[in-house]
């Protein structure tokens, strides 16, 4: 019955920014699925109206009801936009190019939502911002963007590329904190995952905004901040390592083996286990960098040329001696 609610709050333009996602996976899940909406959706668009207020459950009860004693071909009028159509357009994006963009029509503005799978894509907001974003990754945004802000939702890891405008500043809105510039280039990331919300500034300068802190950012920093605890750390790093990842490079410059291998760890959500303690000296520090499409082994063959290793797998563990 959930989905039926949510189907309701589309059709009834009060959905929410969760309802659009999850309608769109279950959408893009199942052929009989979009069939099923595109029927509600022409009885719904032949003006079927009630004249008492109903729960969603209900309306959706009476709706269906209706639809099966009425003739599809006599009530098909035009349909609600969902980029080009909402089969059409989530069937299109989502199966052939991972990368896909939503526009839905809520009680006051127009949403938009753009997702990744397993690839980086590219695009330019109507300012001309540019925003690369990261392996499963969502950035969202409403059609009030550029009138008094410019503000996107993000989910996931981006790198944004921002267009100066004094007037109306660009922010990041990520889980209660935002990121706030007037023109420059960053990077973002929240990880849902592990509750750490990070910004690297390369050019220019930004603002973190929590409900706890407010610091403003210089180039060549990193911050991290602990959504559980509200914990902030501020560090200065090398931002062009730290933001190789949209030209699809994993590079690494003076960094001890350890902290090497706990990167390598999240990036390919392998487990690592080092039985050798020499590798674990904070003195041994290692440079160098390689695609990161390339498999996990021969990342492993790569940093061998700096430093003799053996490793072996097992049940998905890399031992390393």
């Amino acid at each position: 019955m959930k989905m039926d609610e949510i189907i309701m709050r589309i059709l009834t333009k009060t959905n929410s920014y969760d309802d659009i996602v999850e309608f769109a996976q279950w959408l893009n899940a199942d052929e009989k699925n979009r069939e099923e909406f595109q029927k509600i959706e022409s009885y719904w668009n032949a003006n079927l109206k009630y004249d008492y207020p109903m729960t969603a459950e209900n309306s959706f009860k009476k709706l269906q009801q209706k639809i099966a004693k009425l003739d599809m071909r006599n009530s098909r009028r035009k349909r609600m936009v969902v980029y080009s159509g909402v089969a059409a357009s989530l069937l299109i994006i989502l199966t052939l190019s991972f990368f896909m963009m939503i526009e839905t029509t809520p009680r006051i503005s127009q949403q938009y939502i753009y997702m990744t799978g397993n690839s980086i894509s590219t695009f330019f907001m109507e300012d001309s911002t540019r925003i690369i974003l990261n392996r499963n990754s969502k950035v969202s945004y409403t059609d009030d963007y550029g009138q008094k802000e410019r503000r996107v939702r993000l989910i996931g890891e981006a790198y944004f590329d921002v267009k100066k405008n004094t007037v109306s500043p660009f922010i990041v809105d990520m889980d209660g904190t935002i990121v706030k510039v007037l023109g420059t280039k960053f990077t973002a990331s929240n990880k849902e995952e592990t509750g750490t919300i990070e910004t690297v500034l390369l050019e220019g300068a930004i603002r973190f905004v929590s409900s706890e802190q407010s610091v403003l950012m210089k180039p060549n920093q990193k911050l991290l901040f602990n959504k559980n605890n509200r914990n902030l750390e501020l560090t200065e790093i090398d931002s062009e390592q730290e933001s190789a990842w949209k030209e699809g490079l994993f590079k690494y410059r003076s960094l001890p083996f350890e902290r090497l291998m706990k990167k390598l760890e999240a990036d390919y959500g392998v487990k690592i286990i080092i039985n050798n303690k020499k590798l674990l000296n904070p003195e041994l520090k290692f440079t160098g960098s390689f695609e990161q499409n390339i498999a996990f082994h021969n990342v492993l063959d790569v940093i061998n040329r700096t430093i003799h290793i053996k490793w072996k797998e097992e049940n998905g563990i890399y031992y390393i001696y």
